[in-house]
């Protein structure tokens, strides 16, 4: 996406940005974690535990894969869930600024979860 390539000129507009999308998509309601993303599951959204594992990733974009991911082609059936929050190349110094950033942000909507 251009608007996304435009953003990472500026980091830390792009770390603004790229938060306000996490929690948009990521929220914590009623004890548990509620996951909808906009782009790829328009109608549909995933609950996780608290307690579940994530990942972020940073290389062609950002991405946030939630549980434990288990392997296949697309369409088998899978217990994971994927959030992609950039589709842009991010460089290495981009992903280390923004990463623990959204690290933070990921694992203050789990608090709030598992205060619930």
């Amino acid at each position: 996406m251009k608007a996304d390539a435009d953003l990472m000129l500026d980091i830390g507009r792009a770390g603004r940005e790229l938060e306000r999308r996490l929690s948009e998509t990521v929220r914590a309601q009623d004890g548990i974690v509620i996951i909808h993303d906009p782009v790829i599951r328009r109608y549909m959204s995933q609950v996780v535990s608290p307690n579940a594992s994530w990942v972020l990733t940073c290389g062609v974009g950002i991405s946030i894969v939630f549980g434990s991911s288990v392997s296949g082609e697309q369409g088998s059936t899978g217990n994971d869930a994927e959030v992609r929050l950039a589709y842009n190349t991010v460089g290495e110094s981009d992903c280390a600024a923004l990463g623990p950033r959204l690290g933070k942000r990921l694992n203050a909507i789990f608090r709030e979860a598992s205060a619930q």
